[in-house]
């Protein structure tokens, strides 16, 4: 394991989101600590600061005093797009198994946890090396089979039992959703009503809570700690979960639909592989390979923490310093998203839907993809046309039913794909 999983958190890096802006103003105080950036953009009255870190990490500062409040999102460059084969999904996953606590929150004795953690890795190796060794035994080569019903071992089948039983001995030493609690009970206001506050897309994963001014110093606290000291507890039960969402996606109308379509979009591009991943995947997903992905990715140089709200920059620095910037700092990650450009296409492709849905016709184009110059006059077309609903804008609507024809609006975008509704 490259990184220690039991760092007592102290000192601090401060972090910084990279604005496309040139900064025309140095802080002199950059001098002699962070480096602090800041400008001034009077058009929209915002003054946004900048605080980058020794280890790269990034603070991204914009001062609003008018209510006691401080909205906090710390991001990733993390997701579905450094999956390897075979693991799909597993970046949703690990937002999940991150959040079950850390080697100093959410368990009642730490002592016992360590030891039901190494039974559990060890049997995890034991039921790795048996599915292995007779992986020729239950390969099925068949185009089209049931995911529910993939050949497993007596043996396997018997490892599997045993975690999932070690796993409810574990849950009896456990605090669950103690970090979740905190904040909520701090007066918190989260992104949904999950006790996981975070989501991940292909390019992201973001940790998102609003607290009053006077509770961040414990929303750094249980962040710095979460980004070095995670614990993968509740393994089997968060990879039902995910499992559960992966099936409301299946059970939606469009759910399959989409799916297919994005199959037929692209040819190489991981961005259209579905962030939920494949069922079967879900079943070896395994500690080694998320413990693999969190040391990578999850790290100070890889993480921009944006605040809004009540808080100047020296308080953001001061906190800064004090949680993150005695982290270690890491090799770069993986440039596991910086992948090969898709294919030039050959002509247009058609996809016929059998399945009953609303009818619906779609015309996808080929968009540049994030980083290209031209991409974000392709993001503000999107916002603009759209609405909240991912439909088009209201006034969009009315021109298009007063008229008494429809033509296509450009109604989303993701990376590398223009969606027209018709």
């Amino acid at each position: 394991m490259s990184r220690s999983r039991i760092v007592t958190l102290a000192a601090a890096v401060g972090i910084g989101a990279v604005l496309a802006a040139s900064w025309y103003r140095m802080s002199p105080r950059a001098q002699t600590g962070p480096a602090v950036r800041s400008e001034h953009w009077p058009e929209l009255g915002l003054d946004p600061h900048e605080v980058v870190f020794e280890n790269g990490f990034r603070i991204v500062l914009i001062e609003d005093h008018r209510v006691p409040r401080v909205a906090a999102s710390l991001q990733y460059r993390f997701g579905a797009l450094s999956e390897r084969n075979g693991e799909h999904g597993s970046a949703h996953f690990l937002e999940h198994a991150m959040h079950q606590g850390t080697t100093t929150v959410g368990v009642k004795d730490r002592e016992l946890d360590r030891k039901l953690l190494r039974t559990i890795y060890d049997t995890e190796q034991e039921l790795l090396a048996e599915r292995n060794a007779h992986r020729n035994d239950v390969r099925e080569r068949n185009v089209f089979y049931d995911e529910g019903d993939w050949p497993i071992t007596g043996k396997e089948q018997r490892l599997r039992q045993k975690l999932y039983e070690l796993e409810d001995e574990q849950s009896k030493n456990r605090i669950f959703w103690e970090e979740y609690n905190w904040y909520r009970r701090s007066g918190g206001i989260m992104r949904h009503g999950d006790p996981v506050p975070a989501n991940t897309g292909n390019e992201l994963l973001r940790i998102e809570v609003d607290l009053p001014k006077e509770r961040m110093e414990m929303f750094f606290r249980l962040e710095a700690d979460r980004m070095v000291n995670a614990v993968l507890r509740g393994w089997e039960a968060q990879r039902f979960t995910v499992l559960e969402q992966f099936f409301v996606l299946q059970r939606n109308d469009t759910g399959r639909f989409l799916e297919a379509l994005n199959g037929v979009t692209g040819l190489a591009h991981p961005i259209y592989l579905h962030t939920g991943g494949h069922q079967r995947d879900h079943a070896f997903w395994n500690r080694a390979s998320m413990l693999r992905m969190y040391d990578q990715y999850i790290v100070p140089n890889n993480a921009t923490l944006t605040l809004v709200g009540d808080m100047s920059l020296d308080e953001a620095r001061a906190l800064g310093t004090t949680y993150f910037g005695s982290l270690p700092g890491t090799l770069s990650p993986p440039a596991d998203m910086d992948v090969e450009a898709e294919p030039p296409p050959g002509g247009s492709v058609r996809l016929d839907w059998l399945e009953p849905i609303e009818p619906t016709m779609l015309v996808r184009y080929r968009i540049p993809g994030v980083g290209h110059p031209d991409r974000p006059v392709f993001d503000v077309i999107a916002r603009l046309l759209r609405g909240s609903d991912g439909l088009p804008a209201p006034s969009a609507q009315e021109e298009c039913f007063s008229l008494g024809r429809c033509h296509p609006k450009v109604v989303g975008f993701t990376s590398g794909i223009a969606v027209a509704l018709a």
